[in-house]
């Protein structure tokens, strides 16, 4: 047979490449695109055809950082370094384990499947070892011989790890930016052939991850926009050299979470099984109990659906976040979605239909968070607003926020140093914009058409028109920091405030206090233990968590129900949690006569997470 020249013959290698080779998860010679997803809510290694087909599982080891994979430059090898170590795949299938790899350090593996670690130099040197590639100061991206001579400027670069030569050393791929967009491009080493490949939508980023062993397609990772609201999950796309073809491999939602560091690989993939379900539903007694394989958060319940939030954990630690959920107790049914790039969420609020919660990513001195908001049977949450800065310098800042029959009342303020510039609240919904002019203070809830702000030592209700209500003076106690924030050296100094449909409640200083939400007016106050937490308010009742105890006070007749629950703590008195942000070691709501807790068990065991819904006795 005569050799396939010209466009034909490229078109028809392309083809066979999308293809593959055969379809069969065991089927030698199949060709695969291997990757590291979290699509569990851990890391693991996965593959799919380059055709974007046949998608299985290569490990069940639900890291919580991603693994790093490397294939050699033919690509009938890979490897896998994760925390157990290294491991080679050859095109056989077989597994063994190697020397070299660093979770910390970027992994290579010659054809003999030797793996080895890259040299940390600002250059990435061409496979054929007679090029450099490498950015300055400004930069711009520079090639030139790798031992001697003179390089030449090619074009502005994002990153010199994201440089990548193609196996015969006569392309380099790269990002390079334009405007709100980044754009994937080739280039000759001699400067000649600069074209753009595709580029990225607003706002997101886009850059190469390997080459197929032929340099026919690039494959690339690029920041996921899901046309309901931008959530940047990564994900796996395959890209033709010659710009007339792009496909993605992988999709976030409903159920692919994030997806990187895609390699090619020529061999024999089985499928590994899959570890048990992340939740299940189980009765004990005339309880109903969520079982999860993760540490769950806060919970909120409206109407027989629980929502639930992962437990947070410090934005220092790079692994993913377990999914937001929504759980109907009676028929065990649960809808989850994953949070995108989401360490530290709070603040959650559901009345069924629209959750919101605080998306922190906050660290040190720098402020990062976001407002999700989800629409349930939407796909995917998206980001109302977001608050950004550093503690001395200044910045804007999310200012509270609020739920009500589907309204989400938010506030913002612009501050530059202590002083503040400006301050808004805003009205996501169908009522119609918030009339007021401006914002002091945070808001701290959002209840029949009232929304209750919190400034120095007061809580002023207001009603839609910006028009206040009445005013709860608060104990007076000693605060540091700019007026507009709030942050008191003793926690318990600090005033938890919540705005229900018929009562608000302010806890401060091991002191409960209520309130008539519609006129103000003092329904009493009550001690509580130190450590107390206002979890929930409904009807005429409080709900308080207290180390491993809920307490429901009656506020109308000052009774107290106490109910136990064996949450693991860190503390032999039980109030310290599992997990550097957790404000409470169970969490809590009610509604009516239901109540639903959540808490954890030893983060050792397989199902440490449970969600108790119950009757109240």
């Amino acid at each position: 047979m005569g050799r396939i020249r010209g466009q034909i013959g490229v078109a028809a290698l392309a083809l066979a490449f999308l293809c593959g080779c055969g379809h069969e998860n065991s089927a030698p010679g199949a060709s695969w695109v291997v990757f590291a997803s979290d699509r569990d809510g851990r890391w693991d290694v996965y593959a799919v055809h380059p055709d974007g087909t046949g998608l299985i599982r290569v490990t069940a080891r639900r890291e919580e950082m991603p693994p790093l994979l490397a294939s050699s430059p033919k690509g009938d090898k890979f490897a896998i370094v994760n925390s157990a170590g290294t491991t080679v795949v050859e095109t056989s299938g077989t597994r063994a384990r190697r020397r070299g790899g660093d979770m910390y350090a970027t992994p290579y593996v010659s054809e003999k499947g030797e793996v080895t670690l890259a040299s940390g130099k600002e250059t990435d040197v061409s496979p054929d070892g007679q090029l450099r590639a490498f950015l300055d100061a400004r930069g711009r991206l520079w090639i030139g011989p790798n031992k001697a001579g003179r390089a030449h400027k090619v074009a502005l670069a994002e990153q010199t790890s994201q440089l990548v030569w193609s196996p015969d050393s006569s392309l380099l791929a790269f990002t390079t930016p334009r405007r709100q967009h980044a754009q994937l491009a080739v280039v000759s080493p001699d400067g000649s052939g600069f074209r753009v490949l595709t580029r990225s939508v607003e706002g997101e980023h886009f850059y190469p991850a390997a080459w197929t062993p032929g340099g026919l397609r690039l494959l690339a990772v690029r920041g996921n926009d899901s046309g309901v609201g931008r959530a940047w999950l990564d994900q796996v796309w395959s890209i033709g050299v010659d710009s007339r073809s792009a496909l993605a491999l992988t999709h976030a939602y409903p159920g692919g979470g994030e997806n990187i560091r895609p390699v090619f690989f020529h061999g024999k993939l089985t499928a590994t099984v899959a570890p048990p379900a992340l939740q299940r539903t189980t009765r004990v007694g005339s309880r109903t109990v969520l079982r999860t394989r993760y540490l769950v958060g806060e919970v909120r319940l409206t109407g027989a659906r629980v929502a639930v939030l992962p437990l947070p954990h410090s934005p220092q630690t790079p692994r993913p976040t377990f999914p937001f959920l929504v759980w109907t107790a009676k028929s065990g049914k649960t809808e989850s979605w994953p949070i995108p790039a989401c360490a530290w969420p709070q603040g959650l609020l559901f009345d069924g239909q629209v959750a919101a919660f605080d998306c922190n990513n906050s660290c040190c001195e720098t402020i990062d968070e976001a407002l999700l908001v989800l629409h349930v049977g939407d796909p995917v949450p998206f980001e109302t607003a977001r608050g950004q800065g550093t503690a001395p310098g200044g910045g804007t800042f999310l200012a509270g926020y609020g739920l009500d029959r589907g309204n989400i009342v938010y506030g913002r303020v612009r501050q530059e140093r202590e002083r503040v510039l400006w301050s808004s609240v805003s009205r996501l919904g169908g009522q119609g914009p918030m009339q007021f002019e401006k914002l002091t203070g945070r808001v701290a809830g959002y209840s029949n058409r009232r929304v209750a702000v919190v400034y120095r030592r007061r809580i002023s209700v207001f009603d839609q028109n910006g028009r206040r209500l009445y005013h709860i003076a608060l104990r007076r106690t000693r605060t540091f920091g700019p007026p507009q924030d709030l942050y008191y050296p003793d926690p318990a100094d600090e005033p938890q405030v919540l705005l229900g449909q018929e009562v608000g409640a302010v806890l401060q200083s091991r002191r409960l206090r209520a309130w008539n939400a519609r006129t103000g007016r003092s329904l009493g106050s009550w001690a509580v233990p130190a450590g107390s937490k206002l979890d929930a308010v409904e009807g005429e009742r409080a709900v308080i968590i207290v180390g491993k105890t809920v307490r429901i006070l009656d506020l109308a007749e000052s009774k107290w129900r106490i109910l136990r629950f064996p949450a693991f703590t860190i503390d032999p008195g039980g109030r310290v949690a599992i997990g550097f942000f957790a404000e409470a070691a169970i969490r809590a709501d009610l509604e009516g006569e239901t109540l639903v807790v959540s808490y954890n068990r030893s983060p050792r065991t397989a199902e440490p997470g449970r969600v108790v819904f119950m009757r109240l006795p």
